[in-house]
């Protein structure tokens, strides 16, 4: 099933406003929560080694108050919501969530392991992206997550093409999947998708630690960074921006991608323009932060007060790939702007 044209233009609208928001912040400086990830559950189907918060059993907000607090930030200038988790699609919800929230005008993306998918696809299918999370080939998925978690993920890239939401697959480097890269990049030129790829850098907060068993041999990663920047400038179907990927390849060691303060760099963009509002409503800059102590909260009372009292964060410069793709995009940096473009469009 082909998207209406309808349907495809519509949806640039909210990103269009989001570049005019980063603009007017560039030139007067103006603080907006352009981007927004919200965690609707700790609760997930799968277990991933690289992941600990099915574990952390936080209370998820009400629909009404998720519904207050999409009106909130639409208020303020929102223009892309996220909902991750956990696994979002575990929400009876999700679908009034999400029509919700692209009723005011938001850009709407999930993330999924893909496990509910076909069988929720009504819940979905009023997405404007869907990110799955794919570890690799069968065997290396299935290590990580569950047997059978594989064939899953591609019924649900499946369902999801056939409904005509667009989806990408997202990929966490480990030292099971290295190995994989190129099948993962052969998939999806095969199933005309984009495969987005990034290093570990969970915050223990969110990872119990436990991430860094499976850091990847340090020289392997940077062959394989590497080779999806060719794969980039051959145009293969990888997500991540060319200045991305060559950001990666700059940092000290993967191995330890905590985020740094670099006095040369700009400062983050995170609590001015991104957040992330957690589980219970606890709101950071981004999720490499979340558990730094005395957070502000939207489970209840203002969300414009709450979003004022985030702490800035000290750092500038991490590893993380969304975050370092949201700094460039919001600094409206042109190769990485055209290089999203490009990628959301096609």
């Amino acid at each position: 099933m082909v998207r209406p044209i309808r349907r495809t233009v519509e949806s640039w609208f909210p990103l269009v406003r989001m570049g005019l928001g980063a603009l007017r912040n560039r030139l007067g400086g103006r603080a907006a929560p352009l981007n927004v990830m919200i965690s609707l559950t700790d609760a997930c189907t799968s277990d991933c080694g690289y992941c600990a918060i099915p574990q952390r059993n936080h209370p998820a907000l009400s629909t009404s108050r998720l519904r207050e607090i999409i009106d909130e930030l639409a208020d303020l200038g929102a223009c892309r919501v996220g909902f991750w988790g956990g696994e979002p699609l575990l929400r009876d919800d999700l679908g009034e969530l999400i029509q919700h929230a692209r009723s005011r005008g938001l850009w709407v993306s999930a993330v999924s392991n893909g496990d509910l998918v076909p069988r929720h696809i009504d819940r979905i299918r009023d997405l404007d992206h869907l990110i799955l999370s794919l570890d690799g080939a069968a065997a290396a998925h299935d290590q990580q997550r569950a047997p059978g978690s594989h064939g899953r993920v591609l019924a649900a890239l499946r369902a999801a093409r056939d409904a005509g939401i667009p989806a990408w697959t997202l990929t966490v480097l480990t030292r099971h999947n290295l190995d994989d890269v190129p099948y993962l990049v052969d998939l999806a030129e095969a199933r005309g998708h984009k495969a987005a790829f990034q290093v570990l850098h969970h915050a223990e907060a969110l990872d119990g630690g436990q991430g860094q068993a499976l850091h990847p041999p340090r020289q392997a990663l940077r062959d394989r960074l590497t080779w999806l920047a060719q794969a980039k400038r051959r145009g293969r179907p990888v997500a991540n921006s060319l200045w991305q990927l060559q950001q990666l390849l700059g940092w000290p060691d993967l191995h330890t991608p905590d985020p740094v303060h670099d006095p040369t760099a700009p400062p983050c963009l995170g609590g001015r323009l991104f957040f992330n509002v957690d589980t219970a409503g606890s709101v950071y800059p981004c999720s490499l932060l979340i558990g730094r102590p005395n957070a502000p909260t939207v489970a209840e009372g203002s969300v414009a007060d709450a979003l004022a009292s985030v702490q800035a964060p000290a750092c500038n410069r991490c590893a993380a790939t969304a975050f370092t793709e949201y700094n460039a995009l919001l600094r409206l940096q042109p190769e990485v702007m055209a290089a999203w473009a490009r990628s959301i469009v096609g």
